[in-house]
C-alpha cells in the first residue's frame, strides 16, 4: 500500500513539473513571434512530450505495483493542454481628407528680353487695278420683248448694248406698237429709234451724242352723226419728231483751272397737214477756279425756236447769260449767282 500511495505521489509530482515546463516554454513562445506552421509544430512536440512522459510514469508505477503488490494495474491519466497564440493587433487606417498645405514657397522668375530682331527682305511689288468709285459696272446687254393683247394689239421692244464701258458706250433702244379695234378709224400705230453714244479720249475729253426719231399715226373717230361719210385721208393725223444732239466736256480741269461744257442740240417737228417746228439749242457754261476754296461760273444759253402752221410763221427765242461766284469748304458751300 505504501508503495502505491508514493507511486501516485510520483506521478503527481511528475504531472506538475512537466505543466511547469510547459507554462514556461508557453511564455517563451507568447514573447517571440511566431508564424501559424511554427506554433503548429511546438503544439506536436509538446503533446508528444506530455504523452511520452505519462506513458514512462505509467510503466514505473506497473513495474512497482508488479514488484510489489505482485498484480497488474491500468492507470489512466486525461491531460490535454493546447498552447495557443493570440492574433497581434493591426493599426487600421480609416478614410480621412487630406490636410491643407498652407506653406508658401518663394519662387524665381527669369522674364527674358522682350526686344526682337527679324531680317528684313525685300519683295516684288504687283500693281494693281483702282476700283471703281461706285456699283454700277457697265454691263453689253441686250433684250428683246414681244406682246400680243386684245382689239389687235401688237408689241414689239429692243434695247441693246456696245462698247468697254470705258472709252466707248453706245445704247440702242426701238420700239413699235399698233392696235385696231372693229370700229372705224380706230387704230393707232407708233414707232420710236434712240441712239445715245459716249466716247472718251486719251486728252480727258469727253464726246455726248444722241439722235432719235419718233413718229405716231392715229385717225379721228367716234363723230357724230355717224350717217357722215369721211376717208381715211381726212381723218389721219401724223406726227413726227427728230433730233440730234451733239457736246464735249473735259473730264478733269485743265493747266487753267478751267471747266468747260458746250452742248449743241437741234429738234424738228413735223405733221400731215403742214405743221413743223424748228428748234436750235446752244449751251456753254464756263468754269474758273480759283484754288480749292473759290471758284467763278459764267454761262450762256441761246434757245431758237420758229414754228409755221400753213401760211403763219411764228419765231420765238431766247437768250440768257448767268454768272455765279461759289465759296466751297468741306462742311459747307455757297453759291451767289445774278441770272438776267
Amino acid at each position: 500500500m505504501l508503495s502505491a500511495q508514493k507511486a501516485k505521489k510520483k506521478i503527481v509530482q511528475q504531472q506538475v513539473n512537466s505543466k511547469k515546463k510547459l507554462g514556461v516554454t508557453k511564455k517563451k513562445i507568447k514573447d517571440t513571434p511566431v508564424s501559424k506552421k511554427q506554433l503548429n509544430k511546438v503544439e506536436d512536440v509538446f503533446s508528444n512530450n506530455s504523452i511520452h512522459s505519462v506513458k514512462q510514469v505509467a510503466q514505473i508505477d506497473t513495474e512497482e505495483l508488479k514488484d510489489t503488490i505482485g498484480t497488474s494495474r491500468v492507470v489512466v491519466i486525461t491531460s490535454t493542454f493546447k498552447p495557443s497564440l493570440k492574433y497581434a493587433a493591426k493599426i487600421n487606417f480609416t478614410a480621412a481628407s487630406t490636410i491643407s498645405d498652407s506653406s508658401k514657397f518663394p519662387l524665381t522668375y527669369k522674364v527674358p528680353s522682350s526686344n526682337l530682331f527679324f531680317s528684313y527682305q525685300p519683295i516684288s511689288i504687283q500693281p494693281l487695278a483702282l476700283p471703281t468709285d461706285s456699283g454700277w459696272i457697265w454691263q453689253n446687254s441686250h433684250q428683246i420683248k414681244l406682246g400680243a393683247g386684245n382689239f389687235s394689239s401688237f408689241l414689239a421692244e429692243g434695247k441693246f448694248a456696245f462698247g468697254d464701258g470705258k472709252k466707248s458706250i453706245t445704247h440702242i433702244e426701238t420700239n413699235f406698237l399698233t392696235s385696231k379695234s372693229k370700229l372705224f378709224a380706230q387704230q393707232i400705230n407708233k414707232f420710236g429709234l434712240d441712239v445715245k453714244s459716249v466716247i472718251n479720249t486719251e486728252k480727258n475729253l469727253e464726246w455726248t451724242s444722241r439722235a432719235f426719231f419718233n413718229t405716231t399715226t392715229q385717225f379721228r373717230y367716234g363723230f357724230f352723226p355717224s350717217s357722215l361719210i369721211f376717208s381715211k385721208d381726212q381723218l389721219q393725223q401724223t406726227y413726227n419728231s427728230v433730233a440730234l444732239e451733239i457736246g464735249l466736256t473735259n473730264t478733269a480741269n485743265n493747266e487753267a483751272g478751267i471747266h468747260y461744257h458746250p452742248q449743241l442740240s437741234y429738234h424738228r417737228f413735223t405733221d400731215n397737214v403742214g405743221g413743223s417746228e424748228n428748234n436750235i439749242i446752244i449751251k456753254a457754261p464756263l468754269e474758273k477756279s480759283f484754288g480749292k476754296m473759290f471758284s467763278f461760273k459764267m454761262g450762256l444759253t441761246a434757245d431758237l425756236a420758229n414754228t409755221y402752221f400753213n401760211l403763219n410763221h411764228i419765231s420765238n427765242n431766247l437768250l440768257q447769260f448767268n454768272t455765279a461766284l461759289v465759296f466751297t469748304t468741306p462742311n459747307f458751300k455757297l453759291n451767289i449767282g445774278v441770272q438776267p
